[in-house]
C-alpha cells in the first residue's frame, strides 16, 4: 500500500509548479512582445526609387531635375530600403536650361516640402516618387498620385532669382459625370491678377470612378474624340491649350503659369468608361 506524501512536500511541488506557470507565461509573453516589435521595425522599411521626367522640353528650353532626398536619404532609380515618418519632408535641384542666341542660361532652384507616407501604399513592392517638370512647375506624386502636401519654393541663381510666394484660394470645386467615350466639362471666368493655376481631378469621396482625361482651354470648348467600339477608330485626338492624360483613377492635373484673364473651359473626357470626377481649381496671386 502507497503511502500519502508527507504535506510539505506537497506544498513544495504545488508552489513549483505554480512558479513555473507563471515564469513560463512571462517568458511567452515576452517572446511576442519581441516578435511583434520586430515585425513592426520591418513594417516600417519601405522599397523606394526616385524619377524625373521634362514635359516641357522644347527646342530652346530644358530641365534637369536631381538631388532628389526623401527623409534625409539621397534618392535613386534603383530602389532602396528607407524607415518613413508619417509626415516625410522632401527636397529637390531643378537646373532650368533656356537657349538665348546660341547660348544656354541656366538658373537653378530648389524645392522642398513634406508628403504624408499615407501615399507610400506598396507594402511588397517599389513605391516610386516621381517629380514632373510641366507648365514650369514641378508635379511630385507617389505611384501615380499627386502627392505634395506643401509648396515647394526655391531661389534661382545664375541670370535669375527669385523665391516661390503667394497666396492660393479655391475657384472651382465640383463634381463632372460622364458616359464612356463622350465628353463633359463646363466653364468659369477667370479674373485677372492671378500668378498661376492649377486645375486638377481626384476622387469623389472615393468612389472609385475618377476615370477620365483632362482636357483645359482657353475662349473656346477643347474638341476631343477617340476609339470607338466596335472598330475603334478615330485616333485618340483633341484641341486643347494643356492635357493630362493618366492610368484610370489617378489625379490628373495641368498647372499654368500666369494665366490670362477671361473665359476658361475644362473637359473631361470617358476613354473606355463611365467617369464621375471632382474637378478643383486653385489661383495663386
Amino acid at each position: 500500500m502507497m503511502k500519502a506524501l508527507p504535506k510539505k512536500i506537497i506544498a513544495a511541488a504545488f508552489l513549483f509548479m505554480m512558479v513555473c506557470s507563471a515564469s513560463c507565461k512571462k517568458a511567452g509573453e515576452l517572446s511576442d512582445a519581441i516578435d511583434d516589435a520586430v515585425d513592426d521595425a520591418i513594417t516600417e522599411l519601405l522599397s523606394v526609387n526616385a524619377i524625373t521626367e521634362d514635359l516641357d522640353r522644347t527646342s530652346n528650353l530644358e530641365n534637369y531635375v536631381d538631388q532628389v532626398v526623401l527623409n534625409n536619404k539621397l534618392m535613386s532609380t534603383s530602389s532602396i530600403q528607407i524607415d518613413l515618418p508619417q509626415s516625410i519632408p522632401y527636397s529637390f535641384r531643378r537646373k532650368k536650361f533656356t537657349l538665348s542666341g546660341s547660348a544656354w542660361t541656366p538658373t537653378t532652384i530648389n524645392y522642398s516640402g513634406t508628403i504624408s507616407k499615407s501615399f507610400f501604399t506598396n507594402k511588397n513592392s517599389s513605391n516610386t516618387l516621381k517629380i514632373s517638370i510641366q507648365a514650369n512647375e514641378p508635379v511630385v506624386r507617389v505611384n501615380g498620385t499627386i502627392a505634395t502636401s506643401s509648396s515647394g519654393s526655391g531661389t534661382g541663381t545664375g541670370t535669375g532669382s527669385g523665391t516661390g510666394t503667394g497666396t492660393s484660394s479655391t475657384l472651382v470645386d465640383k463634381d463632372v459625370s460622364g458616359k464612356a467615350y463622350k465628353t463633359a466639362g463646363f466653364s468659369f471666368t477667370l479674373p485677372s491678377g492671378y500668378k498661376s493655376m492649377k486645375i486638377r481631378t481626384t476622387e469623389k469621396n472615393n468612389n472609385y470612378r475618377n476615370l477620365a482625361d483632362l482636357f483645359v482651354r482657353k475662349g473656346s470648348a477643347p474638341f476631343v474624340e477617340g476609339p470607338v467600339p466596335p472598330t475603334y477608330q478615330p485616333k485618340y485626338a483633341w484641341t486643347a491649350d494643356y492635357h493630362e492624360i493618366g492610368v484610370n483613377r489617378n489625379d490628373r492635373s495641368v498647372t499654368i503659369i500666369n494665366p490670362s484673364s477671361g473665359t476658361w473651359y475644362v473637359a473631361l473626357y470617358g476613354y473606355n468608361s463611365d467617369f464621375d470626377s471632382q474637378v478643383i481649381i486653385t489661383v495663386t496671386k
